[in-house]
């Protein structure tokens, strides 16, 4: 204890009167330029804008909100949505008449664009392609297939049978 009663708790205790507690200074109270404390105060109370116009600008303003709340709060137009296969492919009154249809209906309601195996051009230039092999599963053309019934040198030397 010193000479003016100050009691420190812990080793990093400091006399009060020698830390300013104060994270920003008081404003109400002007402060000399050479204080290092010196603050602005927030707001001049001194008014550069007449009533007339403070009420006019907050008119306006209160006017412009409701109008932009009235815009955000109407509902949304829903458009009917067009596209090139509504307009050309889509016929309301087209009914399919295929085997695979009438065999699995529930299949067709499912998947309703791949009702029949894809066709391509080797699918169906089959016979006149030398050295191919048909594949052996027609939903699937494309999958890679290297089963081969001969090897491809084989067949590329055999002379062509038109």
């Amino acid at each position: 204890m010193g000479d003016d009663g100050f009691i420190a708790q812990h080793r990093s205790d400091s006399r009060q009167w020698l830390t300013k507690m104060q994270s920003h200074p008081d404003t109400s109270v002007w402060s000399s330029v050479s204080d290092s404390t010196f603050a602005p105060p927030d707001k001049f109370k001194v008014k550069t804008v007449g009533r007339r116009q403070e009420l006019i600008e907050r008119f306006f303003w209160q006017q412009l909100t409701e109008e932009a709340l009235q815009k955000l709060h109407q509902p949304l137009k829903v458009e009917k949505y067009s596209s090139e296969y509504d307009g050309s492919f889509n016929d309301e009154e087209f009914t399919p008449s295929s085997a695979q249809l009438n065999k699995n209906t529930n299949l067709y309601k499912k998947y309703p664009l791949y009702k029949d195996p894809p066709l391509s051009y080797w699918l169906q230039n089959k016979q006149n392609i030398q050295g191919i092999t048909t594949p052996p599963d027609y939903l699937q053309p494309f999958k890679k297939n290297t089963a081969f019934s001969k090897p491809l040198e084989e067949i590329l030397d055999e002379p062509h049978s038109f």
